[in-house]
């Protein structure tokens, strides 16, 4: 059985479901911690001062395939490590939000994938951002167009637009870095309004994550 890569425009439709089970299959295959991709939505979330576990959140522009974020704790890499995926389902087009519940730390987002196939690793550079307990940890608007964008041209290139399953490609030769605009006052009010209202943090449980910038070696 092949897979075809889904380009921005038009994309080929692939179910949630099979997109976790291939992240599982190619996460255990590079020698990572099996995922943990028991994500919540964001109305299924509720934070608490009393909770132990702070929350991600983003926003994300959805397509009609699926992509996902993969993220680490800061300083761990390579074979059997844990990591965690942020899923954004296919659907229609437009702004969306997202989160998932993490322990307290510091974490870096490691690679972006389509279908869970494709991925663009962020070997050069990326961004680091801290979890409180208790706290939602807003990082603002990901550009993910322009990756995903990258991550097609690439794989097109490399004569991989279709591949079987059980295999994938990762490329990290692009000098990327995930980038997040949405930090004015008037998207993080927005942002705040929702945390409030869906998962019932109000703003003096709501921070905007200090993004750092740094340079991570790729996994071995």
């Amino acid at each position: 059985m092949a897979i075809a890569l889904s380009m921005i425009r038009p994309f080929f439709m692939v179910r949630a479901r099979q997109t976790l089970a291939y992240a599982a299959c190619l996460f255990l295959m590079a020698g990572l911690g099996a995922p943990a991709i028991a994500q919540k939505s964001p109305e299924r979330i509720t934070l608490t001062p009393q909770s132990s576990d702070g929350v991600i959140m983003l926003k994300v522009e959805q397509f009609t395939a699926p992509y996902l974020l993969m993220i680490q704790k800061a300083g761990q890499s390579g074979f059997g490590s844990r990591v965690y995926t942020l899923v954004v389902k296919q659907g229609n087009p437009g702004a969306i939000y997202i989160g998932r519940t993490l322990k307290p730390g510091r974490y870096v987002i490691r690679r972006i994938w389509q279908q869970a196939v494709w991925g663009l690793q962020f070997s050069r550079s990326t961004v680091e951002f801290d979890i409180r307990p208790g706290r939602v940890s807003y990082l603002g608007d990901l550009n993910a167009r322009e990756l995903l964008d990258k991550l097609q041209s690439m794989a097109v290139a490399a004569d991989k637009r279709t591949v079987k399953l059980g295999s994938g490609y990762v490329t990290s030769d692009h000098g990327l870095t995930p980038q997040f605009a949405g930090r004015d006052v008037a998207s993080i009010r927005e942002a705040q309004q929702f945390s409030e209202t869906v998962m019932k943090a109000d703003a003096s449980r709501f921070d905007v994550a200090d993004i750092t910038v740094t340079r991570e070696a790729p996994n071995k």
